[in-house]
């Protein structure tokens, strides 16, 4: 990523992260409602897990500037998640409703560029996830 497209993500990231577990449920929501055969692989209560990525989004866009940490933190990430069998296709169709979600919430203020830039971080992420 480019130092552009990390002030879009980080910018981006601090509009929407006062909006807290209500993004992290919209998120959810999207993501069974297109895909509930994945609902199989979250627990019932979903609080903990909800708790759990809005953590990681907020360590992930304020690592993102640092490589180091920022592959240390997918690493781990992509070794649990491993565990749990997931493929790339879950990682495109969590990458697909999660920029839906942001879209939807940002709104007006969502361009291309950001798409690009959360595009671009995904695309990390879930690389260096799937590669652990």
């Amino acid at each position: 990523m480019d130092d552009a497209q990390v002030r879009l993500v980080q910018d981006s990231w601090a509009r929407i992260n006062p909006l807290g577990m209500r993004f992290v449920r919209d998120f959810y929501a999207r993501l069974f409602d297109s895909h509930p055969e994945l609902e199989g692989l979250f627990p019932d209560d979903m609080a903990s897990q909800e708790n759990l990525l809005y953590r990681m989004f907020n360590s992930a866009v304020s690592s993102v500037s640092s490589p180091a940490i920022f592959d240390s933190m997918m690493t781990r990430l992509g070794i649990q998640h491993g565990e749990y069998g997931l493929t790339q296709e879950h990682y495109a169709v969590f990458t697909r409703s999660m920029l839906q979600t942001m879209q939807e919430t940002l709104d007006a203020e969502w361009t291309a560029d950001h798409e690009d830039a959360w595009q671009e971080m995904f695309q990390e992420m879930c690389g260096r996830m799937l590669a652990a």
